[in-house]
């Protein structure tokens, strides 16, 4: 079997195995695939349990395995290789094979989000160990379960491990033109509830409070906060009261996720957040409304540090003859959130090219990847060779 067969071949069999953030069984399938293909790699790892966790939306579940492999521990320069298995296709969905498409691009649940971005991972790590840098360079791949729902278990992983290494990879998509993600909005997840009094609709409708209205109330003013917040996106779902007809609703419930811009902090969106909340109370009384969650992470802004480090890459790309790969800003959140929030140097979007993600039109343009893996062991190889400089050259930017 041809390279090229055995990477296509390696990654339809990773597109095909469920691996939804709330499908234990495929994560577990999963986390099993990945291990041999770390141990490949040089040094040794550990998969790590995590605790049950509760969302804000009311969610309880207990999180897939954490995969953590480390190598060349005392070399002088440490990076960061941040990943994630888990994607957005439970079981459930319709959508749960890969495709070759007449254009050659390859359609499949989670292709660019990111299991090819895991492949080009771990094959650019395993070819790197064999070149003459390898020694001057170590570092740890951290491969989540939980990152499609905010990293609410991995968090405290991913944090601790930022504060250990010099720089940091993080492999979600690069867009299809291959530019590299350098700002992300900040995300955050909460519940609204709605409490009131029930009461027969019939025979004594005006003794009832109706907790469905109040919550629709607090939607639709929520919703207007996209109007009056413009680097905010704030987008209301799981609109809800159950119970029959003809009773006055007592409870209600909806779900609110926020997008926010580095322009925006996010104690003042809470704060209009509250505003609002209390507002409709005062229209509503007799009803209590309650907003739960939080902003799971922050906005992600290029620092001087970033910037230098898409200027190896570029550096990288200059000596192999490629194209010089651009950055943009997009609307997604990632784990690259939490590393900047960290202090962490860092590139993202070093995965697989790719688009549509989070849909069933997700692609990967999957003719491009043996170059990226050549550009990302070039890269890492610069790196190496730049180690008796580059550690202090990014903490003093």
């Amino acid at each position: 079997m041809s390279e090229w067969s055995r990477l296509c071949a390696t990654l339809e069999h990773w597109v095909n195995l469920n691996s939804g953030s709330f499908h234990p069984q495929g994560l577990a399938r999963m986390a099993d695939v990945l291990q041999e293909h770390l141990a490949l790699l040089p040094g040794k790892g550990e998969r790590v349990s995590l605790s049950e966790q509760r969302l804000p939306d009311g969610t309880v579940f207990r999180p897939g395995d954490l995969l953590r492999w480390r190598f060349h521990p005392d070399a002088p320069v440490q990076v960061l290789f941040s990943g994630h298995m888990d994607t957005v296709y439970g079981p459930e969905s319709p959508f749960q094979r890969l495709e070759t498409l007449s254009d050659g691009r390859l359609r499949g649940p989670g292709v660019a989000d990111m299991k090819g971005g895991l492949l080009l991972m771990l094959e650019a790590v395993r070819r790197f160990a064999e070149t003459a840098e390898a020694s001057f360079l170590g570092g740890e791949i951290l491969i989540t379960a939980d990152e499609e729902i905010g990293s609410p278990a991995s968090r405290p992983h991913i944090e601790e491990a930022a504060g250990r290494h010099h720089l940091g990879l993080v492999f979600e998509s690069a867009l299809p033109g291959g530019e590299l993600v350098c700002r992300r909005k900040g995300t955050g997840l909460y519940r609204l509830s709605a409490k009131g009094r029930a009461a027969h609709t019939g025979r004594d409708f005006e003794s009832g409070r109706n907790a469905a209205v109040a919550i629709a109330d607090l939607v639709l003013q929520l919703h207007g906060l996209n109007e009056s917040l413009p680097e905010a996106i704030l987008n209301l779902t799981g609109l809800t009261s159950p119970g029959p007809v003809n009773v006055v609703p007592a409870d209600a419930s909806a779900l609110l996720n926020i997008r926010l811009g580095p322009g925006l902090a996010p104690e003042e969106v809470e704060a209009e957040l509250r505003r609002k909340r209390d507002e409709v109370m005062r229209r509503h009384p007799g009803v209590e409304l309650t907003v739960e969650g939080g902003i799971s992470r922050p906005p992600r802004e290029e620092s001087a540090a970033d910037a230098r480090l898409h200027e190896y890459w570029n550096e990288a790309e200059r000596s192999l003859g490629l194209p010089l790969s651009g950055k943009r800003a997009t609307g997604g959140s990632s784990d690259g959130n939490l590393l900047a929030a960290k202090g962490l140097p860092h590139l993202d979007g070093v995965g697989i090219r790719g688009g549509a993600i989070h849909s069933e039109e997700e692609f990967a343009l999957a003719d491009g990847l043996p170059g990226q893996i050549e550009q990302t062991v070039e890269f890492l190889r610069l790196l190496g060779r730049e180690h008796t400089t580059l550690a202090a050259t990014l903490g003093s930017l």
